[in-house]
């Protein structure tokens, strides 16, 4: 059984990774396309829209959906009762935004920001068709099926956001390329989990779930309003450019980190909810996870921090040139996400919601306060203070899985100090290439064949407990390739 679980769990990750890679790429290219048409000020319009749109669908994507994967024994009344609730739920969420809007424009003092939250809001009402069957994907681990629902959305949406751009609608070509993506993602999950709401339903079940699920909800509403705040307060205090600068400078990181670690994040969950009574077992997939993740994270931030004088005007031009410091601070916060996220989803897999809600509560008290004594000194200083609570998360996290999992906060240090090591060794050498009088197109190129290089060999020369399990997990995905070809022929 549990080598069935790792098996799934290898293809899974192998899935996800795909998916999440191939979205960020096509998404990257229609951001890059965006942000070289429109000015910083435009794009700021953009990212208020996004923070609003995102604080109000964390009460549609967070709580039953992640309930109904926690719950080993849902059945077809759990499905059928959390699909109606959740779209009566999520309807009345965007007549809510919908008269909110003019509100909101009219405190930022942009009525195209009131024009975009009404038309966009629409995501909340569509996001709630596929909550169930995205829970049910994630249940019997469909994660090829979401690898092909992304590529579909996403190269569809890529082509309508690309065309609205270049015809010249702005902003809106952003809101083309959202719905378009959400509405081609829904009609595919549900055509590939042939789930559909049946004529029953609960109060009782609703209730149950949500007894899980709330601590969830509340969780993700205090960790994505204090994540969006900064933008909130930057585009109130600061200029709408600043707020693209700062929004701007976490494209990248956030590419990387989704690319990398989410993939496996988002598998780990449903598998460690499988093994929730095997603590044991739940401690080591945890701990190949944090090493896992931390070998190809760590790198690939440290990496793109030291490039990021070169990159950021080769890509979005000289007019951007104010991200830089953002996107190093950023990176430098989101190295850590591997060993928060890891610790979070044991915590909820083993059914301990109330822990991770008081870890919520605790974290973004922290963050608060030190946004709080920032703000009235610029943006920079907004966002070392945000990286200042990324690596305090960082502790935090870790701390109730010394008891829960027997995992200590200086064991998992201790796992990932190879990984972080050979990073700022990599990081050093690479620097030291920004000064290369040569062509900046020649110099990022050079600095990423260097970079990958020198990883490799000292990976290699170190052998750390990931390399080895990344040397074991492929020779096995050869050995069975090998059988399976013998077996044909």
């Amino acid at each position: 059984m549990k080598e069935n679980y790792r098996g799934k769990a290898l293809s899974g990750m192998a899935w996800k990774f795909a998916e999440r890679l191939l979205t960020k790429i096509v998404t990257g290219i229609v951001s890059v396309i965006l942000a070289r048409i429109l000015l910083p000020d435009d794009y700021g319009v953009i990212s208020l829209t996004t923070v609003f749109i995102t604080l109000f669908d964390v009460f549609v994507t967070y709580g039953f959906g992640v309930a109904l994967v926690q719950k080993k024994d849902a059945d077809e009344l759990d499905f059928s009762s959390t699909f109606y609730a959740g779209f009566v739920i999520s309807t009345l969420l965007y007549v809510a935004l919908f008269f909110l809007a003019e509100l909101i424009g009219d405190f930022y003092d942009s009525q195209l920001l009131c024009s975009v939250l009404r038309v966009l809001g629409l995501r909340l009402p569509i996001s709630a068709l596929g909550t169930v069957q995205n829970a049910i994907a994630s249940r019997k681990l469909m994660f090829k099926q979401y690898f092909w629902a992304s590529f579909i959305g996403t190269i569809l949406s890529a082509v309508v956001g690309i065309w609205m751009a270049y015809a010249g609608c702005g902003v809106w070509a952003l809101v083309g390329q959202q719905l378009t993506d959400i509405v081609v993602d829904k009609i595919f999950f549900f055509y590939a989990t042939k789930w559909y709401p049946k004529r029953c339903f609960s109060f009782q079940r609703v209730k149950r779930l949500l007894a899980y699920g709330w601590k969830i909800l509340v969780s993700g509403l205090i960790n994505t309003g204090y994540v969006e705040l900064r933008s909130l307060i930057i585009g109130k205090m600061y200029t709408k450019a600043d707020l693209a600068y700062y929004d701007k400078g976490k494209t990248f990181p956030s590419v990387i980190e989704n690319s990398i670690h989410a993939p496996i994040n988002d598998v780990l969950f449903p598998i460690l909810a499988k093994e929730q009574d095997d603590l044991v077992r739940v401690k080591d997939m945890t701990r190949k996870t944090i090493t896992t993740s931390c070998f190809f994270v760590f790198p690939a931030m440290v990496g793109l921090a030291v490039v990021a004088p070169t990159l950021v005007p080769l890509v979005y031009t000289a007019k951007w040139n104010p991200i830089v410091p953002f996107m190093q601070m950023l990176c430098v916060s989101f190295m850590f996400r591997p060993m928060q996220y890891a610790n979070i989803q044991a915590i909820k897999a083993i059914g301990k919601s109330d822990v991770y809600l008081r870890l919520e509560i605790i974290k973004k008290s922290v963050g608060i306060a030190l946004l709080l004594a920032s703000i009235w000194f610029g943006v920079f200083w907004i966002v070392f203070a945000a990286m200042a609570t990324e690596i305090a998360a960082t502790v935090i996290n870790a701390i109730p899985n010394k008891k829960l999992l027997n995992y200590s906060f200086a064991e998992q240090t201790k796992d990932i100090l190879p990984y972080l090591f050979m990073s700022l060794v990599m990081g050093a050498a690479v620097f030291a290439m920004n000064y290369l009088p040569i062509h900046h197109v020649a110099r990022l190129a050079i600095q990423i064949i260097v970079g990958a290089g020198l990883y490799y060999c000292a990976a290699r020369l170190m052998k750390p407990a990931a390399y080895q399990y990344a040397q074991e997990t492929i020779k096995g995905f050869r050995k069975k390739r090998g059988t399976s070809n013998s077996e044909e022929k």
